[in-house]
């Protein structure tokens, strides 16, 4: 009837769906993206926090079994020799340029050492792992670790040997580190303390690279704080 009389009609308000995530618009196509940027988000948290919330379960559980098993029983079921579990600063900014963020989870087992190591010192044999909590680089090593008694208490560790990493063997953003070859060698000392008989605390620090193997060579360097239990 207003076009017939000359007049001019009300442009209609633009629909706008329910609320989605945090205020997004999900009914209209130019928010879209962000929707699907905020979901994303939200699930990456998510992902970031159960990757913690697993390792630390892990941990928990292996030290949990291993402090209820005796001694001769345990002995009895293999040669390991001892457990650790810690949590460690990523990419430390100590003889490298800091790049990468998050915490670390860090698990290692550490073996009797064998009679024909007893040459060079006896040091034991050690598989590990160190998982990063934020998706950024995280890789499994092993190596020989070499014990030095410190006192009646103290201890230092020397561990020696190598690593593979999950990330890119080359720089893809600012903050994920390309670390030029996906085999890498690994250092870690230690200075620990035995607070109870089989407990000791330690700060560790660890390194992975290549030595200059590869293309580049940023490496990543982790501190932090280490329990094990040993037998």
């Amino acid at each position: 009837m207003r076009l017939l009389m000359g007049g001019t009609s009300k442009p209609a308000s633009p629909r706008r769906g329910k609320p989605g995530i945090e205020g997004c618009d999900i009914a209209l196509g130019r928010t879209q993206k962000i929707c699907d940027m905020r979901r994303g988000a939200r699930g990456n948290w998510v992902q970031q926090e159960m990757t913690l919330i697993k390792g630390i379960v892990v941990g928990g559980l292996a030290l949990a079994i291993v402090a209820g098993a005796s001694e001769s029983s345990f002995a009895a079921a293999g040669p390991i020799d001892e457990l650790d579990i810690g949590v460690l600063a990523h990419d430390v900014p100590i003889g490298d340029d800091h790049r990468e963020n998050g915490a670390d989870v860090n698990l290692e087992t550490l073996f009797v050492s064998p009679a024909f190591l007893a040459p060079i010192w006896a040091p034991r044999p050690h598989l590990g792992l160190t998982i990063n909590t934020l998706g950024k680089n995280s890789w499994a090593y092993g190596g020989l670790t070499w014990t030095l008694p410190i006192g009646d208490s103290f201890f230092g560790n020397l561990g020696l040997g190598g690593a593979v990493h999950d990330g890119p063997d080359d720089s893809v953003t600012r903050d994920h580190v390309g670390l030029g070859t996906r085999l890498l060698f690994h250092e870690s000392v230690e200075l620990g303390y035995r607070f109870l008989p089989g407990w000791n605390t330690g700060l560790y620090l660890e390194h992975v690279s290549n030595a200059d193997l590869g293309s580049h060579n940023p490496g990543i360097t982790d501190l932090g704080l280490r329990f094990g239990h040993s037998f």
